[in-house]
């Protein structure tokens, strides 16, 4: 996904993925794509502001599934 959005291959190594089971429960297979779809926009959204910075490198993502995704209980609900 990253390489057909026009992503450079040197990003990609600076995100890590924290897979938690549980998270993202559904009836339909969608933890890989929501994983592929954040990791994807975490660095295209870190590089212009590590620029805008000043910063040479762009800095490491996270991507945890734990933190977008929470059952109801967790968030009060």
């Amino acid at each position: 996904m990253w390489e057909a959005l026009g992503g450079g291959p040197g990003l990609l190594p600076r995100v890590s993925v924290v897979a938690r089971d549980g998270a993202l429960p559904a009836v339909l297979p969608v933890r890989e794509p929501a994983r592929a779809c954040v990791s994807a926009c975490a660095p295209a959204a870190a590089e212009p502001g590590a620029r805008r910075a000043g910063q040479a490198d762009v800095p490491e993502a996270r991507v945890d599934d734990g933190a977008v995704a929470r059952p109801s209980s967790a968030n009060g609900t």
